[in-house]
């Protein structure tokens, strides 16, 4: 069976399960997405997965934030640029956590996971999901009903599926916050007016 036709299956599979569970109604592209995901993994070494995944989580952290900012092209290309404040991935976790865009817990296993991509891109050696060093961020992962015994990279590769379906039934729920509008002038003027006489009366008393 070709992945494609597995994947379409699996999409199927799935579709069908929210059905009965009554879970509001996923867009079967980004069922396919995820179903994509999974697979672009489990054909990855240890390292390109664990590298794969936090490219990829990043980019959907970067979605799911730029759509709840202001919609400004060229600010939001500033903070999200080499010298801007939301340059590292770190960054985005915590920023999007302050921003009430994912949970403690995804804050927290979004952390998990940028050390493990650490651990495999700066170190040099055989290292894998069996390595004690990345066994142990493995198991600190937040999970829920998920089989404890199970190998630590397909916890890995489980709780990465979670974070993407996550991330992206808050991107679908997202609309740009508004521009603030500029205050009347006249008000503005009124103001400075009240301001200046207040501190002449102080001086002058």
């Amino acid at each position: 069976m070709s992945e494609n036709k597995r994947a379409e299956e699996i999409v199927d599979v799935v579709k069908k399960a929210l059905d009965k569970l009554g879970v509001p109604e996923f867009k079967t592209d980004a069922l396919r997405e995820i179903v994509e995901f999974r697979t672009v993994l489990t054909g990855e070494s240890d390292r390109g997965c664990a590298l794969m995944a936090t490219a990829y989580l990043e980019a959907s952290l970067d979605k799911v934030i730029s759509t709840f900012l202001v919609e400004d092209e060229r600010v939001q290309k500033d903070v999200f640029s080499n010298k801007g404040f939301l340059e590292t991935f770190s960054s985005k976790i915590d920023f999007a956590y302050l921003l009430g865009l994912i949970t403690k817990s995804m804050h927290r296993d979004l952390h998990l996971l940028r050390k493990i991509r650490n651990e495999f891109a700066h170190n040099l050696t055989n290292l894998s999901f069996d390595s004690p060093a990345i066994r142990d961020r493995c198991s600190e992962f937040s999970y829920q009903n998920l089989d404890r015994t199970e190998s630590s990279r397909d916890k890995f590769t489980r709780k990465m599926m979670g974070i993407d379906g996550e991330l992206f039934a808050t991107l679908s729920e997202l609309k740009h916050l508004e521009t603030k509008k500029e205050s009347d002038l006249e008000k503005h003027k009124q103001l400075d007016g009240f301001v200046m006489n207040a501190i002449k009366d102080v001086n002058n008393a």
